[in-house]
């Protein structure tokens, strides 16, 4: 099944081998698809834009995702995906003892992917060094990232200020907290 749900869809490597096989794929999921490759792409069909652009050159890439609403990132260049659970000055309810990232914390895990030798695709969830947490994030290592905070030292107050969450209360169940509430993306 194919849905249409982006105005503009950024492909890049679209002159590599998949990037050739999603090209007239993907266009079933967009109205405009902006291809994009450091190589020659050919002239833009019906419903394409092709943008050549080094994934190196950072005036190049800014350019390149204006107007775009999603990206099928097939490009070379190494990537890390950070899946921030909730980043205050202190967690806001019990939920977030699981999911709290200081801020300190969240540029110690900018700066370690930024800094890391060899940082691959890597799957970090942002989170703190809280002793309860619904994620495993034992792969953040490799990356050099070392939380030094903990929400376990706002655990009495929370507890003290807030009330037991209502065991039906999606937002207090599912790890996308109060989104859940939101309803679909339009």
């Amino acid at each position: 099944m194919t849905i249409k749900v982006h105005e503009r869809l950024l492909l890049t490597g679209a002159a590599g081998g998949l990037g050739k096989a999603l090209r007239q794929r993907l266009k079933a999921n967009c109205s405009i698809l902006r291809l994009s490759d450091r190589q020659e792409l050919g002239p833009a069909h019906a419903g394409e834009e092709v943008v050549l652009a080094d994934l190196a050159d950072a005036d190049a890439v800014h350019a390149m995702m204006a107007g775009v609403n999603a990206v099928v990132h097939m490009g070379g260049i190494e990537t890390a995906c950070i899946r921030i659970g909730s980043s205050f000055p202190e967690p806001r309810d019990r939920r977030m003892l699981a999911t709290w990232l200081s801020y300190d914390d969240l540029h110690r895990l900018i700066t370690a992917c930024l800094t890391t030798p060899m940082l691959g695709h890597s799957i970090i969830f942002g989170m703190s060094d809280n002793p309860v947490t619904w994620w495993d994030n034992s792969r953040a290592r490799h990356v050099g990232y070392l939380p030094q905070d903990s929400s376990e030292g706002f655990r009495d107050a929370l507890y003290a200020r807030t009330s037991i969450p209502d065991p039906t209360d999606p937002a207090a169940v599912y790890q996308g907290g109060a989104f859940v509430r939101m309803g679909p993306f339009e």
